[in-house]
């Protein structure tokens, strides 16, 4: 299973309106549907780094960028982006445990969460998580 895919799962099944792609087509994004809140986006690109043994199958690490972010507006108050950013990190605490227990995950290695307000044209305040995951490849190493 693919990374992009098991990320739109995991946001479905916790309520999230899912998102992929490039950081600087969002506001295309935003503007070209009625975007649903709140929104769980995976940035592109998605970078990976890959062992191959021959002893047997590889354990490719992804490093993914995800945005968990609900609706803020300019004019607010540091602690009214404080409360949106609080329950996105509920969401992403969440996410990141569900995504350690999902059967094509081998770990969840490391991550790190980056706290934003009034991110994009449409005002979104949350979490960015920078996360490593294995993912379980049963692809044989042969010629």
């Amino acid at each position: 299973m693919y990374i992009s895919d098991i990320v739109k799962e995991l946001s479905a099944a916790a309520g999230l309106t899912f998102y992929h792609g490039p950081k600087d087509y969002q506001n295309i994004q935003d503007q070209s549907s009625a975007t649903i809140l709140p929104v769980c986006y995976l940035s592109m690109p998605i970078r990976s780094r890959r062992t191959r043994t021959r002893a047997g199958f590889g354990t490719p690490s992804y490093y993914i960028e995800v945005l968990f972010a609900d609706a803020s507006q300019l004019q607010w108050e540091t602690d009214e982006h404080l409360q949106v950013i609080k329950n996105m990190e509920t969401v992403a605490d969440r996410f990141l445990n569900s995504l350690l227990n999902h059967p094509a995950v081998k770990d969840v290695s490391e991550h790190e969460f980056i706290e934003v307000i009034n991110l994009f044209d449409m005002n979104l305040s949350g979490i960015i998580a920078n996360i490593t995951v294995q993912i379980n490849d049963i692809r044989p190493n042969c010629p």
